[in-house]
């Protein structure tokens, strides 16, 4: 039986990052995990909340030539094992729009569709450069890095100056302008829900998203996505040069007057294209225009369009693509893995079955 690219791609994830979360979303793979847990490639923890590569999995993996090793050290339910799941999720996420998830080093240069997690960067720096920064990972397009955060928990202890320098001296090593990106929730209301939750008014340093987002916004543009195939849809558009540009441009003839794709237009309209659920960009924008037109995807529950100076012009998820010429994501769990060798991963029952 030759495995599917969706197979492959958890079981490599369950090896990098050493555990996969067992409640996934089907559009992250949930099914394909499924199926991986019947043939007993994966197994659960005792709390049934990790998923870890078996034996026969360990030795199937390094017959094609990826090698991996149970942990020496299992971590129980605590924090660590949370915030592994949380960069294991993201790298799944990720890898459903073509992202390499596997980068083990920060590069010399931004270099489009690449990820490296905050878990690989301290692994193999084989010291604590990153200090307590919370966020997840870095994820490198042609024009700007995504510095992607996990809405699951709250950010306790968390010093957004400090975690603001730390990523700052990566980017300007790399050469790369930054934008925030907080992901997670199931759909855009539980997105919300985790956005606006309240910080416990006991616990110093204890942020809720809200505050953080506010914070880092001082510094840096902040978007927040779902982390289902919307959302992730949603990144690969913005991951395509001046994508904002070419939207307007392309959505209902929304061009502005002096060529300018996102500004002022002839009839004193501002147009905005706003697919990250950028707040404070769109408050900035109503204070100073008379009017705004909002270009936003017509999924999203983020936005309130009762307003006198704002139009929500909603459109779909398709007609976005189509402008920028993207063509449909496949579904991995149809398609065969493949490795660069031109070899398949071939699943056969044994004694661990």
């Amino acid at each position: 039986m030759l495995l599917s690219k969706q197979e492959v791609n958890i079981l490599l994830t369950a090896g990098f990052y050493k555990a996969v979360p067992t409640t996934l979303l089907p559009d992250l793979g949930g099914d394909s995990l499924k199926s991986l847990l019947q043939m007993k490639l994966l197994k659960t923890n005792r709390s049934k909340t990790a998923c870890r590569l078996t034996s026969h999995a360990i030795e199937m993996l390094a017959n094609a030539g990826y090698k991996f090793h149970h942990d020496k050290h299992p971590i129980g339910d605590g924090d660590l094992l949370t915030r592994r799941l949380q960069s294991a999720e993201i790298a799944l996420g990720l890898q459903q729009i073509g992202v390499d998830v596997f980068l083990k080093e920060l590069p010399q240069f931004c270099d489009a569709n690449n990820y490296i997690s905050a878990y690989a960067m301290r692994k193999s720096f084989h010291t604590n450069v990153l200090g307590m920064a919370k966020f997840s990972g870095y994820y490198f397009t042609q024009n700007m890095t995504y510095i992607v955060y996990h809405l699951g928990t709250k950010l306790s202890g968390f010093y957004p100056t400090t975690e603001y320098d730390t990523i700052r001296r990566h980017m300007t090593m790399i050469g790369s302008d930054e934008k925030y990106l907080f992901m997670g929730g199931n759909d855009y209301t539980q997105m919300s829900d985790l956005y606006h939750r309240q910080k416990e008014p006991t616990l110093k340093n204890d942020y809720s998203f809200l505050n953080a987002v506010g914070v880092f916004n001082q510094f840096c543009e902040v978007g927040i996505l779902p982390l289902n195939s919307m959302g992730l849809r949603i990144l690969r558009i913005m991951s395509v040069p001046s994508y904002r540009e070419k939207i307007a441009m392309g959505v209902n003839g929304a061009k502005p007057s002096g060529g300018v794709a996102e500004g002022v237009r002839d009839s004193g309209e501002y147009i905005q294209v706003n697919l990250d659920n950028n707040i404070q960009r769109l408050r900035k924008i109503t204070k100073c225009a008379d009017k705004t037109i909002v270009i936003a995807p017509e999924e999203s529950l983020f936005w309130n369009p009762a307003s006198k100076k704002t139009d929500v012009w909603s459109v779909s998820l398709d007609t976005f693509e189509n402008i920028l010429e993207l063509k449909p994501l496949q579904d991995l769990s149809r398609i065969p893995f493949i490795d660069k060798n031109g070899n398949g991963i071939h699943y056969e029952r044994s004694v661990y079955d």
